[in-house]
């Protein structure tokens, strides 16, 4: 088994207008840095791991990269997202 995944998915063609995709991070081992970088869009996002509750988190505000640190056990999956023009 690979220590990290990312996987993104394709709607639909119905929903083409409106869902660019769904992604899926997971984390299976050890604590990991990422940095997210700005990209003009909005994202909303689930996320829990082994050793903290879900919660949701809101990205897309910033106008500069973030570091972030990904827990054992994280998984991230974000709902459609809105394309833009």
């Amino acid at each position: 088994m690979k220590n990290f995944r990312y996987r993104e998915l394709k709607p639909v063609s119905k929903l083409d207008d409106f869902v660019e995709s769904f992604w899926i991070l997971e984390n299976f081992a050890e604590e990991r840095e990422v940095m997210i970088i700005p990209d003009s869009r909005v994202d909303i996002s689930f996320s829990y791991s082994d050793s903290t509750p879900y919660h949701v988190i809101l990205n897309g505000l910033e106008n500069e990269p973030i570091r972030s640190i990904l827990l054992p056990g994280t998984v991230i999956v974000t709902p459609p997202k809105n394309r833009t023009a």
